[in-house]
């Protein structure tokens, strides 16, 4: 049989292979060659450094919008405003047109840090766009962003407020902007105003952990424990995302003897229930608890049950095993400590994951900016 992989065979289908390389020259590389050179032509066109703006060759806004969106994009404001300002030299736009072209403009001035101007012209595109509209949608989320990067929380709230009434899918990204601003006040040891924008992010987004947990705090503070288990109560009914940020107040509510039953409670409904996908550092908790009040038989019972219900979860049955071995509690099964340890610590073996100790938000990436709660030097990494 002949070699196929012979040099007089590949000889004798060069023409072949050359062939696919063409093809696929003219299906993949040069549409975008071409498509990058008319873009880069339509550019030299619109915009010439050397003069002003050609813009009344073309009668298309569409195109000096994208263009100039582009330059944004880029980098390259100075070229994006300019084309901004020559499109509203045209006598002939219509109210709408003329307020997206504004809000435009506000978009570029917001991008380069032109606080002043941004506002000036965001504030001006809002009053006259139609009302309900996705413009003035598109303007009071820019209002409010642009807000938030001068950390004036108060004023992005409002807008913020006057979006959701809009459309109201913007409400988390509201709960959010409060617990800053309830932050805030906090620091400016305004205690109420910081609870009262706490509470109105949770009736916003029951999710909203970041608003339990600084509220959690805040009482534990003022030692009013009522308050404290009325929150993680009224909490865990609602959701159990992100549940183990609040693992400390459980521990402080498991330490007072008035309020030491009802939170055993509350944690034995929270990790025994099959509906319930507790967070595990809830459920090591639980058997620290069971450990210390000697209630060896529910243990040894919770602990089966746990291995099977996390057995997929290496990072629960990691922390079990740590549990055992610290504890030096005699779990009565093949898989103890020492077994469990080194089957995980191969497996773990490099792997880590990023917790934002604010909000909770999980990332495998590590950022120094939290891209939920917006706080710098708030992400710290998990390895176990």
């Amino acid at each position: 049989m002949e070699n196929i992989f012979s040099f007089d065979v590949f000889l004798i289908n060069v023409p072949i292979y050359l062939a696919f390389v063409l093809a696929g020259y003219m299906l993949a590389i040069k549409p975008k060659m071409e498509k990058k050179s008319r873009a880069i032509s339509l550019s030299e066109e619109l915009y010439d450094t050397k003069e002003d703006l050609k813009i009344e060759k073309v009668e298309d806004f569409e195109i000096y919008l994208k263009l100039a969106k582009l330059f944004r994009k880029s980098g390259e404001f100075e070229k994006s405003v300019q084309i901004h300002k020559k499109l509203l030299e045209n006598e002939s736009l219509s109210k709408s047109l003329e307020s997206r072209i504004i809000l435009e403009l506000g978009r570029d001035y917001l991008a380069s840090g032109l606080f002043d101007k941004a506002e000036e012209n965001l504030l001006m595109a809002l009053k006259l766009t139609d009302k309900n509209s996705q413009g003035e949608k598109d303007c009071l989320l820019a209002i409010s962003e642009l807000y938030e990067r001068q950390v004036d929380w108060i004023k992005a709230v409002v807008y913020r407020k006057k979006l959701i009434q809009i459309d109201d899918s913007y409400k988390n990204g509201l709960a959010l902007l409060l617990c800053n601003l309830a932050s805030k006040e906090y620091k400016n040891k305004n205690i109420g105003n910081a609870k009262k924008s706490y509470l109105e992010a949770l009736d916003l987004d029951k999710d909203c952990v970041l608003a339990v947990k600084e509220l959690a705090t805040i009482f534990l503070i003022e030692k009013n424990y009522q308050e404290v288990f009325n929150i993680l109560n009224s909490y865990v009914k609602q959701s159990t995302r992100l549940l183990n940020l609040m693992v400390f107040a459980f521990k402080e509510l498991l330490e007072n003897d008035e309020f030491k039953k009802d939170t055993a409670k509350l944690l034995e409904s929270l990790t025994t229930e099959d509906s319930c996908a507790c967070d595990y550092e809830v459920c090591i908790l639980y058997c620290q608890y069971l450990l210390k009040e000697s209630k060896t038989e529910e243990l040894q019972e919770f602990i089966s049950k746990y291995n099977e219900t996390h057995k997929h979860n290496l990072q629960a049955i990691y922390t079990m095993a740590l549990f055992l071995k610290d504890s030096k509690f005699d779990y009565k099964s093949k898989d103890h400590s020492n077994v469990l340890l080194e089957k995980i610590d191969s497996m773990l073996q490099g792997e880590y994951n990023y917790q934002c100790r604010s909000c909770g938000y999980h990332t495998k990436h590590e950022f120094w900016h939290c891209p939920q709660c917006q706080k710098w030097d708030t992400l710290g990494r998990i390895s176990r």
